[in-house]
């Protein structure tokens, strides 16, 4: 609570997604059977240091009005949401993941297809979470033949914008392996904690808000990120704690 007192108001701190059994005793003091994320999002929202939070598994299948209400009722007024887009909508061609079954390795029809965006993911939430929805992003997977950009231009341009995803250089399975079940910071990482200053303080003197997510995989524990975080925060400010 200290800690959020003293960041600047336009400064939204969150994580990427909230449904983990190893945050017990640390963001959750309940017993929870399963994801239960309505009722898990209910305790997150109260926890000091959270104001913002990432809807991940909207990656994956667009989460149907009935799933956003039930979130919305979890959530104080006001608190927005950062959700990823459908993959259908991002993809250019289908993966091998199981879900697409016999479409596996086929070019996607629906690729950027606006008219599906707003029927299956901007409608509901224009429906059911209003109040809610922050903003979207776009995850786009792998791009091949003339798509393909310069490697290193491409990498620096996404250096700029993931700060809290993941370490430069680490797969994002090795990540898993290494860090489950994200009960505690593992590897911190001074750099990554260093341009989240910078970008606090940028959107501080310019007088913008900024949602900043982290991910369990980038140190271990997102809470544990962002207390580290407000913590250097306060202490540049010379601010008591």
């Amino acid at each position: 609570m200290a800690l959020a007192r003293h960041l600047p108001p336009n400064i939204r701190f969150g994580t990427s997604t909230w449904t983990y059994d190893g945050w017990a005793g640390d963001v959750y003091h309940q017993p929870y059977r399963g994801p239960q994320p309505a009722k898990r999002l209910e305790e997150y929202a109260r926890y000091p240091l959270f104001r913002t939070v990432g809807i991940d598994s909207a990656f994956y299948e667009p989460p149907s009005e009935a799933v956003l209400a039930a979130y919305a009722s979890a959530l104080p007024p006001g608190f927005p949401c950062v959700s990823k887009v459908w993959d259908r909508i991002t993809a250019k061609r289908f993966n091998q993941d199981r879900r697409w079954g016999n479409l596996a390795g086929l070019r996607n029809p629906d690729f950027l297809n606006a008219e599906l965006f707003k029927e299956a993911v901007l409608g509901p939430y224009t429906r059911a979470f209003r109040d809610h929805a922050g903003c979207f992003v776009f995850e786009f997977q792998a791009m091949r033949g003339k798509d393909v950009p310069d490697p290193g231009q491409w990498a620096a341009q996404l250096d700029t914008f993931l700060r809290a995803l993941l370490r430069p250089g680490r797969a994002y399975a090795d990540a898993v392996k290494l860090f489950e079940p994200y009960d505690r910071v593992r590897e911190p990482l001074p750099e990554l904690r260093q341009d989240l200053l910078r970008l606090i303080a940028e959107a501080t003197r310019r007088r913008l808000e900024a949602l900043i997510l982290a991910n369990n995989r980038a140190e271990g524990n997102a809470p544990g990120t962002l207390r580290a975080v407000a913590e250097a925060w306060a202490n540049a400010a010379n601010a008591p704690l």
